[in-house]
């Protein structure tokens, strides 16, 4: 696990921005470095997108790729890549239209009623494996482009992984057979690792039962089952990327500090939120550190979503934050007091 990012072996603080979502073509590009520099920054994060490297199955094109990394180069500033892939804030919008199109193979998660929705299953082995594909050869040019990591720091793998706008969990057939059955060995595993967690404070209040899910962890099984299953998905995406390039790998997240706190409907269900970071840690131990996008408005929300993801095994990096006057404010309470290695502003 890496504490920090770095350049060339050099410990580099993080200051910086993030492009807008679909802003990583030509002169977008040179503007977001533009404002980056304009405002002291030292970093931009660029999104990629599986739909753009893929257009076509097993055909890949790495010429935006390039040019992002030639023009943050030319502009003397670090580069953050985004993997845009099987998620992108909890739903499939940058996934490829032969994905999106073939439900049969690339299962969609499944509503309580029956209804598809627009949000790729975490289930679907063969999802996991066709983004895990594209997200090794994405890494393989990247190690081509910078292989001293000179100009890269990190890649960020998915975007606010989970399902949004659904359920707290998929309805489908496979999904369904998998909650009904006994925890598997690995979340167990878990549970022993972090006895002081949420997770296994339910599992503890619905008397340590294993049979099923739902008797493990009372109303909250759905979201940690669902957890669990993005968790390990995004683990093996990132773990077949950094077999061909080492450089810091760490996911997002959309997080629970709302006044309603309902998954899949306030927040992508299955992410890393407070009652199932320890799950995460445990689960995608191929990434570095796991992110809050951190947009709280109020000095106790904010501080208190800091106070969340800066741990001892989880160095704070806040990739998105607000652009506004508050912001800037909040910005030296979470290096000061909670150790952040880096903070980004949204939409620079």
């Amino acid at each position: 696990m890496k504490t920090f990012m770095e350049s060339k072996g050099k410990k580099v603080f993080v200051v910086g921005g993030q492009a807008h979502n679909s802003s990583s073509y030509g002169a977008s590009v040179d503007e977001a470095c533009a404002a980056v520099r304009a405002v002291g920054g030292n970093t931009v994060e660029i999104p990629v997108y599986w739909e753009n490297i893929e257009p076509k199955e097993g055909q890949f094109s790495f010429d935006d790729v390039e040019q992002i990394y030639h023009k943050v180069r030319e502009n003397g500033l670090y580069l953050i890549v985004l993997w845009f892939g099987t998620w992108k804030n909890g739903t499939c919008k940058y996934a490829p239209s032969w994905v999106k199109l073939d439900g049969r193979r690339f299962h969609r998660v499944v509503a309580e009623n029956g209804a598809k929705i627009p949000v790729l299953s975490p289930h679907c082995r063969e999802t996991m494996e066709a983004d895990g594909k594209a997200f090794q050869k994405l890494m393989e040019r990247l190690a081509i482009l910078d292989p001293e990591g000179e100009t890269i720091l990190a890649v960020q793998a998915e975007n606010e992984p989970g399902i949004m706008n659904g359920p707290a969990r998929d309805y489908g057939s496979r999904a369904t057979e998998a909650f009904t059955c006994p925890l598997p060995e690995k979340m167990l595993g878990m549970l022993v690792a972090f006895p002081d967690s949420q997770v296994a404070g339910c599992w503890e209040a619905n008397g340590r039962k294993t049979q099923s899910w739902s008797e493990a962890f009372g109303r909250h099984a759905e979201e940690i089952f669902t957890a669990y299953a993005v968790a390990g998905y995004v683990n093996e995406v990132a773990r077949r990327g950094r077999t061909c390039y080492q450089t810091t790998v760490y996911t997002n997240v959309w997080v629970d500090n709302h006044r309603l706190k309902i998954p899949g409907k306030d927040y992508p269900s299955g992410g890393a939120v407070s009652l199932v970071m320890d799950v995460w840690k445990y689960v995608a131990d191929a990434l570095d550190f796991i992110s809050p996008d951190n947009y709280q408005q109020t000095n106790q929300g904010y501080m208190a979503c800091c106070d969340c993801y800066s741990r001892n095994d989880n160095p704070l990096f806040i990739p998105e934050s607000g652009l506004l006057e508050w912001n800037s404010r909040f910005m030296f309470s979470a290096v000061a007091d909670y150790r952040a290695i880096g903070i980004c502003a949204f939409g620079i």
